[in-house]
């Protein structure tokens, strides 16, 4: 993901709440590969637990995030998202719980076998260039 001048504060490092919007639009990519489109807007955030571990400036210009699934609920994914900048070295860490929810009605879902067996799929780091 590159890098946009909005997203690096007075401080000359990106912003605390710039990675969360960007780990955003990594699990939503994610969340394309994993579903239909029409089954994306099924899943909503329960928890994140966000790891800050290097200082990201303006001279790192680009992110990768990589995605793999850590835990499969009942109703639920826990994501490990992993964001580096282009050296390689991890600039921060993310578990993320998602869970699967009814459009109308808003409770939430048992994952069907489908999503269960497609989980699987991605236990292994999924990078994505968004």
């Amino acid at each position: 993901m590159a890098l946009r001048e909005r997203d690096i504060g007075g401080s000359g490092h990106l912003y605390h709440a710039v990675t969360v919007e960007l780990l955003d639009i990594a699990r939503v990519a994610w969340l394309h590969r994993f579903v239909s489109a029409d089954l994306v807007e099924q899943y909503v955030v329960a928890n994140l637990d966000i790891t800050y571990r290097r200082e990201v400036t303006r001279a790192d210009r680009e992110l990768t995030v990589c995605i793999r699934v850590q835990r499969i609920g009942t109703s639920s994914l826990t994501l490990h998202e992993e964001m580096t900048n282009p050296d390689g070295l991890v600039v921060a860490t993310c578990r993320t719980t998602i869970v699967a929810f009814m459009p109308y009605g808003g409770a939430s879902r048992p994952l069907t076998r489908a999503e269960i067996a497609r989980a699987e799929s991605f236990r292994a780091d999924v990078a994505l260039d968004t």
